[in-house]
């Protein structure tokens, strides 16, 4: 059987998370079986990447959900993009849409009105605004095959009734990228960090919620009490938040941690940097629907402070992983991180035990291979459904697929479209 096409949308062409898993899992993708073909709504950091493993990327306007999108607009905006993706489909023989955010509506319903089955993956709350959220979980419930979550802690967000085809899968990582044993005295070198201090870093994107403002409230608790340690702060920029570093540079100032405290961003060797910490601290000030970067420590062998919210304990679920403390409580994450500082033995077996735990239960190519049992049963489900309206005289192939007579003209395919290919 030739290799099914599998269009994968995403709402950002960023370095956030959801960019990095999907990335991940192109990557991991059994290529015999599976063709991807991505689209993303513009450039970003990773089309070098998907070219490099002979991956076609091509860019158009997305619309995404929330808050600020006013309704007029955001119907035309996503009635041009359904029909563009529906012409997609239908030239490059998609045969299943993965869709990696539910913000992102068009590619279920391209989907449908070309008669494939669709498919989100969701690692993400959405509770703000409460009732858009809440439509948008039903929304997607009632147009998706399957739904694949991060989390169990998304799988409740959900409506009752659509829990039945939500599978929990755990975001994976490539194991390979990390290596404990690496020496990160290199990386210090470069960094002008000396060799022989403590150091306790943080990743995450630079948006208020990750609390990067909260790392560095407990980093200055932290200095109170070990004047030797130093901090490595590691974000991501997002246009949509264009003063948050000047501001984590100014707070920096206010708490007198200029001398002890690195700033970087934009960076793409987060293995390398993960060498260079002894302690990593995870303080998001909401519930984290998972927390890959987590994943990303405990697979360098890093002992972990962490907030118990959101899918986070199903990433540390025993106290021999890490260190979980209540969400926003500073002083708790200072205290636990304190402690590991002092106490290097403990800090060691946190650190194996963590890595070889994400060994066992977050390996992208073991997770990979489960979501790609999740596509089979989906097309699998699909073409006997399909064979079956066939056999039916009088019922339709697609029921909700108008005559092409009914569609207005329409410029072929690519006539607005960026490709970016290999």
């Amino acid at each position: 059987m030739s290799a099914r096409t599998i269009l994968y949308i995403n709402a950002t062409a960023e370095l956030g998370g959801t960019d990095t898993d999907l990335f991940a899992t192109v990557r991991a993708l059994d290529k015999a079986r599976f063709r991807p073909l991505v689209l993303l709504p513009g450039p970003g950091p990773f089309d070098d990447a998907y070219a490099a493993l002979g991956v076609e990327v091509l860019h158009a306007p997305l619309p995404v959900i929330n808050r600020a999108a006013r309704p007029g607009p955001l119907l035309a905006s996503l009635a041009a993009s359904v029909g563009q993706i529906h012409r997609l489909i239908g030239a490059r023989g998609v045969d299943l849409v993965y869709t990696n955010s539910l913000l992102v509506l068009s590619g279920g319903l391209a989907a449908r009105l070309a008669g494939r089955p669709s498919l989100w993956h969701s690692g993400e709350f959405l509770d703000r605004p409460r009732l858009v959220g809440q439509a948008l979980y039903a929304l997607t419930g009632a147009l998706a095959a399957r739904i694949i979550v991060s989390s169990a802690a998304v799988r409740a967000r959900f409506p009752a009734w659509a829990r039945g085809r939500i599978d929990v899968v755990h975001n994976g990582i490539d194991l390979d990228r990390f290596q404990p044993a690496q020496d990160g005295a290199g990386v210090r070198r470069q960094l002008g960090i000396p060799a022989d201090v403590p150091v306790v870093g943080f990743v995450g994107r630079f948006i208020p919620w990750k609390g990067a403002h909260q790392f560095l409230r407990m980093a200055a608790r932290v200095r109170a009490a070990v004047p030797e340690a130093h901090f490595l702060l590691v974000g991501s920029r997002l246009p949509a938040y264009p003063n948050h570093e000047a501001s984590l540079r100014a707070t920096i100032h206010a708490l007198g941690l200029e001398a002890c405290t690195t700033l970087l961003a934009d960076r793409l060797d987060i293995p390398d940097l993960l060498t260079a910490m002894d302690v990593f601290v995870h303080c998001s000030t909401r519930p984290e629907p998972f927390g890959i970067v987590i994943v990303e420590a405990m697979a360098a062998a890093k002992p972990v402070v962490a907030v118990r919210a959101g899918g986070v304990p199903e990433i540390i679920d025993r106290p021999d992983l890490g260190l979980l403390v209540p969400l926003g409580d500073v002083d708790a994450a200072a205290a636990a991180v304190i402690r590991l500082l002092r106490d290097r033995p403990l800090a060691e077996q946190l650190g194996r035990a963590a890595r070889a735990h994400v060994t066992r239960h977050f390996d992208i190519t073991a997770v990979t291979r489960r979501v790609e049992a999740i596509y089979e049963q989906v097309l699998a489900t699909t073409g006997r459904a399909a064979r079956e309206r066939r056999r039916r005289p009088g019922v339709p192939t697609i029921a909700w697929t108008r005559r092409a007579s009914e569609f207005p003209a329409q410029p072929p395919f690519g006539a607005s479209l960026d490709r970016s290919s290999p």
